[in-house]
């Protein structure tokens, strides 16, 4: 039977060949897996590969650094290979099937691939990061789903995926197809990191430009102010709370007003992208108590109580029912509040009124009679407050070129492919 053959829309230049179909078998060798459970972690010199650590590490390639956990092994067992491919066989959601790592050619650390794993050896037709890569593709994705079983838990065979048929270019182009999107991985790493370097600094600032419990005064305060905070009740600070409970509109797909829910909180601005829920102009003007305006603080009242964002400029939105939005008075500068809502320390005053265990929830009428600790200074207040939201733009502005990335990698993925 003649082979078939295809090429991507987008391919390295000076590669004319056609990329050949071939079966997933033909391009290397299943392994011995060792199907030992999480409950014999932690001894022996040994490191395994459980297919859990496959779905929620972002290891792309094992190294000698990547965190492993140990396991004991008695009898005989086979290792992992630089160059060897792990897959996970199972996964809660489908389109995680058959998700791969790749033993990494420097690794030199005693490695077995662990519980719902198949280990597979490539051979010299196939280059280890051009499969990982495909196993990323939508056509890996559309195969995985059509092949797996399950209901809750997906599987896929030795046997099915050995059968899986996929296209191949000859091994220099798999090998600089695989080297560039490891580039873009690393580009996509770095963003990750950079991003949580700054999240990590925002959350020192909170604790330090805050005053802790037992304490009047923060550990860092701007030059030229030197007064004791104060306490307020939050019925002080703000003079009116946007509230819809009990009132359930009804839902229209093709409405233009979105429903923010909890979702949708806990960065500075609501994130619209998590709205599922809409209503139409009518339910607008005649259904709801009231209305969110921009710089009111969201704050939600149900199952993650606490969390906050301020609001933005959107003019058609409107909030769920465990939320409530905050409007401050003209003493107190909203940007300050969304930082002072921020602090681990409400979420330790809001959780002493938490109501319910199933489905915990705080009443506003409570809720607006928690102490807090704050600067009477308004300056001081716009300063601490403009310093948080610099940081917040930075962090947007980091999280957007991560997305960006993302992006990317997708469309390259799509196109770069058979």
């Amino acid at each position: 039977m003649e082979e078939k053959k295809l090429v991507p829309k987008k391919r390295m230049s000076k590669y004319r060949e056609d990329w050949i179909e071939k079966e997933f078998n033909n391009l290397g060798d299943f392994g011995k897996v060792y199907p030992f459970s999480r409950s014999v972690e932690g001894i022996g010199r040994l490191r395994h590969i459980h297919y859990g650590d496959i779905h929620t590490k972002s290891f792309g390639t094992i190294d000698n650094s990547s965190e492993l956990p140990s396991i004991k092994v008695e009898g005989s067992f086979e290792l992992a290979k630089p160059g060897d491919i792990i897959i996970a066989d199972a996964s809660e959601d489908y389109k995680d099937l058959g998700k791969s790592v790749v033993i990494g050619a420097n690794t030199n650390i005693p490695i077995i691939a662990g519980l719902h794993t198949f280990k597979f050896t490539p051979n010299e037709q196939l280059c280890p990061l051009y499969y990982l890569y495909y196993s990323q593709t939508r056509i890996f994705k559309k195969f995985s789903y059509k092949t797996g079983t399950g209901i809750s838990v997906f599987g896929i065979s030795k046997d099915n995926l050995g059968k899986m048929k996929l296209y191949v270019p000859t091994i220099e182009e798999q090998q600089k197809i695989g080297a560039f999107f490891k580039v873009l991985d690393e580009r996509i790493a770095n963003q990750e990191r950079k991003i949580a370097k700054v999240k990590a600094l925002k959350a020192a600032y909170l604790t330090e430009m805050f005053p802790q419990e037992g304490e009047t005064v923060p550990k860092r305060r701007f030059k030229g102010f030197k007064d004791e905070w104060v306490v307020r009740e939050l019925s002080e600070i703000v003079y009116k709370a946007v509230d819809n409970r009990g009132k359930t509109p009804p839902l229209n797909k093709k409405g233009i007003h979105p429903i923010i829910e909890v979702i949708s909180l806990g960065n500075r601005k609501p994130n619209y992208t998590n709205v599922e829920k809409y209503i139409d102009e009518f339910t607008y003007n005649n259904f709801l108590r009231d209305y969110v305006e921009e710089n009111d603080i969201l704050f939600s009242t149900v199952g993650r109580i606490g969390v906050v964002s301020i609001m933005d400029s959107n003019q058609y939105a409107t909030i769920a029912q465990n939320i409530v939005g905050f409007r401050a008075k003209e003493s107190y500068s909203p940007n300050f509040l969304y930082a002072l809502f921020s602090n681990k320390l409400n979420f330790k005053k809001v959780n002493k009124i938490v109501m319910g265990a199933v489905q915990p929830s705080v009443k506003v009428s409570e809720l607006i009679k928690v102490n807090y600790l704050v600067s009477s200074n308004f300056k001081e207040q716009q300063k601490i407050g403009e310093f948080f939201k610099n940081l917040d733009n930075q962090i947007e502005m980091e999280e957007k070129k991560l997305d960006k990335l993302g992006k990317m990698k997708e469309a390259y993925l799509e196109e770069m492919f058979v």
